[in-house]
């Protein structure tokens, strides 16, 4: 593949889409032992699933003692504080 052929490639496809309200979310929080990451995801209108935005951090040592079910939903807990702002003005 040539230097044109993958500056084209790297530049038209769609990697990260900006937050529609219209759009159909979706929300995936994943734990780790030591961290855990939170995804954004939306439809376009051809029905792909896009990545909108994501959020990582490690675990301080008082959050690594808490179980797997309560890491979850930590994540998932922050992750809407963080991005509260995407999701305030839906119905």
């Amino acid at each position: 593949m040539t230097f044109e052929e993958l500056k084209t490639a790297f530049t038209t496809a769609a990697i990260l889409i900006h937050f529609n309200q219209e759009q159909l979310t979706s929300l995936k929080a994943d734990t780790l032992m030591h961290a855990l990451d939170a995804l954004i995801f939306q439809l376009d209108p051809e029905e792909k699933m896009h990545l909108i935005t994501f959020y990582s951090w490690k675990f301080n040592s008082t959050k690594l003692n808490y179980n797997i079910y309560d890491k979850k939903m930590l994540a998932i807990v922050d992750l809407l504080k963080h991005y509260h702002n995407l999701f305030e003005e839906l119905e």
